[in-house]
């Protein structure tokens, strides 16, 4: 909605697809954003980029966690 609201894209585009296509860092190329907001592409693909394994990380520090006290709690009850 924001690259609508700044006017980012050229008119008709899909605003989500360019969204997407940019977070993700595929670059298609098909839809650009108009001149003065160039860089938004690559801040955006860097932002997934970073988003990406921010979540990796903390998805494996969650099941670190719950690994650690699933041991804890065996340990204990073998005790």
């Amino acid at each position: 909605m924001t690259y609508r609201i700044v006017g980012a894209a050229p008119p008709g585009t899909d605003f989500i697809y360019f969204a997407f296509v940019n977070y993700t860092t595929l670059g298609y190329g098909d839809v650009t954003p108009v001149e003065r907001w160039h860089l938004l592409g690559p801040m955006t693909a860097m932002n997934g980029v970073l988003l990406f394994g921010w979540s990796t990380a903390v998805i494996f520090a969650v099941l670190r966690a719950a690994m650690m006290a699933q041991t804890e709690k065996s340990k204990k009850s073998l005790s």
